[in-house]
């Protein structure tokens, strides 16, 4: 089963699509900061880092959680796809030079589309 890591600071949000992940058949972990996505991380690799690019203020952000995933020999080669309201603005030279795999508008993807965006991402094993 896929193991998908959710770093999403709105719980409501993180919830809502936690949920339609595991209906797909994902093994769903979710956390609500990027400290804490380091440590789950730590504990168990997951296939796929499905990550808000802007996590709550004072905090690490998404961006420096992806940043220091790829310092990491051990993580960085983890697929990402960042799922963010901020998706439109994220520069096409920092996609490709921290390798995210996808970048979706959380605000206009459909539950569908993410499924179906994340099964391209890591393969079809779990539909």
């Amino acid at each position: 089963m896929t193991d998908i890591l959710f770093v999403e600071d709105d719980v409501n949000v993180r919830a809502a699509y936690a949920d339609i992940l595991r209906e797909a058949g994902f093994d769903v972990r979710e956390t609500g900061s990027a400290e804490a996505a380091l440590e789950l991380i730590r504990q168990k690799v997951p296939d796929l880092v499905l990550l808000d690019i802007s996590l709550g203020r004072g905090r690490m952000s998404g961006a420096e959680l992806l940043a220091r995933l790829r310092e990491s020999p051990a993580h960085r080669f983890i697929p990402v796809m960042i799922f963010s309201g901020l998706g439109d603005i994220v520069e096409p030279d920092v996609v490709q030079r921290l390798r995210v795999a996808d970048v979706l508008d959380k605000a206009g993807v459909s539950a569908d589309d993410l499924i179906r965006r994340i099964r391209t991402v890591v393969g079809d094993r779990d539909g």
